[in-house]
């Protein structure tokens, strides 16, 4: 009897790699949670979300800043703006960290799953979703898209399944959309893996009467279908396609915007990315098996993207590495020593159930930092860089607040919002594609002090600014007597007319 209840003790106590991944991915995050918040955006979808809980609303309208007051917005990310809302509200800052860490934890945990659906050795899916991770790093944020992160890694199993004749529920495609198309503008992703999926089986198949019969061709359609009426459930209805491509499709802000960018493959943070497409280009030329069409084009429709967006490597990685266990796993082979490896822990999480080093860790870490225990790594606490933020300079306008329009750098925005709203309306923020090119113009005019930047200042009857100590406005302003100093420190200036 001891013995049995000893057993399924084990059963339980005892870690699978999979809880592994999860519990070590989930503490990493943690120890890194300020890096989270290194922008601006988060504060801004804490406050819509915070505002949309309490007003039981779904925000329709601008209500930050003053140029574009009550301007209708197509809010498309109003669920995850909810969760950060409702999890700042809960914990602070602190909130915001853990929930973020659980969705990419989670995320990790779906790509060795999808790994091991694939059949990929239990080591080979441990190593290869580790170094997912690493790929994913370069864009962990606490905002919205890290709910795209989840939804792909949730949404590309399910489409591949089909792709593959094999059992996938219509239903799930449907309620995951319906999820990530109220989340975050990245549900874009979803239907580039279906067509992806979809134009290989086409081409695969090129019997067009052999095509409308296959049951696989079939749900494919239904599948497309079904995301396409999924994504119309959303406060915006139509204008979310609106939202979700017109950005991307301005070239003004994309050229502006450092996500949008290429990454910097001279820097540490590129090169797991840039290893793994060299890596799977070498395995793929050597390798004897033949990769299906549709893989194939997500495989290269997600690299080409990631190459073009610093914003699209974690996509590639959620996407692409369950993949390409199959391209490894000939080399994992032969290893003796991995494959002995792997057989034994195959062997003893046959009888494991896991579950509870996640639940506990969770469990603990929430407990710690609900009652204010430091986990980041510096051990300081959860916060905006005061090197990337105008921290100081909003604690002074707390105690001192200046009447009128304000102008404001574009980057600090959300920030401002975070700390000085309903009491003080921005100039613009971080969510450009909502002030139009016009506006965003207008700013770097006043900011980089061009020709015609007083007649900004009077169009929009600025009284005050608050900008960057070494702009080219900051140090114009300072030898005029149009305008005073009121404060100054080494990252911001804030001065009144």
């Amino acid at each position: 009897m001891k013995a049995e209840n000893s057993s399924t003790i084990s059963k339980h106590l005892v870690p699978r790699l999979q809880d592994i991944i999860f519990v070590a991915a989930f503490y990493l995050i943690l120890l890194l949670g300020t890096n989270l918040i290194r922008d601006g955006d988060p504060g801004r979808h804490i406050t819509l979300g915070k505002y949309m809980i309490e007003n039981r609303t779904i925000i329709t309208k601008d209500l930050f800043s003053y140029t574009i007051y009550s301007k209708p917005i197509a809010i498309h990310e109003w669920f995850s703006e909810i969760i950060y809302g409702a999890s700042y509200m809960l914990m602070g800052l602190n909130g915001v960290v853990l929930v973020a860490a659980l969705i990419l934890s989670l995320t990790f945990v779906f790509i060795y799953r999808e790994l091991l659906q694939r059949d990929t050795p239990r080591v080979l899916a441990f190593v290869l979703t580790v170094w997912a991770i690493f790929i994913t790093m370069i864009h962990w944020l606490a905002r919205p898209h890290l709910l795209s992160y989840i939804s792909l890694a949730l949404y590309a199993p399910l489409i591949g399944k089909i792709y593959r004749g094999k059992n996938a529920s219509l239903w799930l495609v449907a309620v995951v959309m319906l999820f990530w198309a109220n989340s975050h503008g990245g549900y874009l992703y979803g239907f580039a893996t279906w067509g992806a999926y979809f134009v290989g089986w086409v081409i695969e198949n090129r019997n067009i009467a052999a095509m409308w019969s296959s049951p696989i061709f079939r749900k494919l359609l239904m599948a497309g279908g079904v995301s396409f009426i999924s994504t119309l459930i959303n406060p915006a209805g139509w204008g979310l396609w609106k939202i979700s491509t017109g950005y991307a499709s301005q070239k003004y802000f994309s050229d502006r915007i450092s996500e949008w960018q290429s990454a910097d493959f001279h820097s540490l943070g590129a090169w797991p990315f840039l290893a793994f497409v060299a890596i799977l280009l070498l395995v793929s030329l050597r390798s004897n098996k033949k990769l299906p069409l549709g893989e194939a084009f997500l495989i290269i429709g997600f690299t080409a993207l990631g190459i073009y967006s610093v914003r699209n490597i974690p996509p590639f990685a959620i996407a692409v590495v369950p993949l390409t266990g199959f391209l490894f796993k000939p080399y994992f082979e032969k290893i003796a020593g991995l494959v002995r490896l792997n057989q034994r822990i195959e062997s003893l999480e046959q009888n494991l159930r896991g579950i509870v080093w996640p639940v506990v860790v969770v469990s603990v870490c929430a407990i710690l930092l609900a009652t204010g225990t430091d986990l980041d790594a510096a051990q300081t606490g959860y916060h905006f860089n005061k090197k990337e933020f105008p921290v100081d300079a909003v604690n002074w306008l707390e105690e001192n607040p200046l009447p009128g329009h304000m102008f404001n750098l574009f980057r600090w925005g959300g920030y401002l919002i975070y700390r000085l709203w309903p009491n003080q309306l921005v100039f613009m923020d971080g969510q450009t594609e909502y002030f139009g090119e016009t506006l965003t113009r207008q700013h770097d005019q006043i900011l980089d002090a061009q020709d015609g930047w007083e007649d900004v200042v009077a169009e929009y009857n600025i009284t005050w600014m608050i900008v960057p100590t070494d702009s080219r406005i900051a140090l114009l302003l300072e030898n005029t007597g149009t305008w005073k100093t009121l404060y100054r420190d080494d990252l911001a200036v804030i001065f009144q007319k």
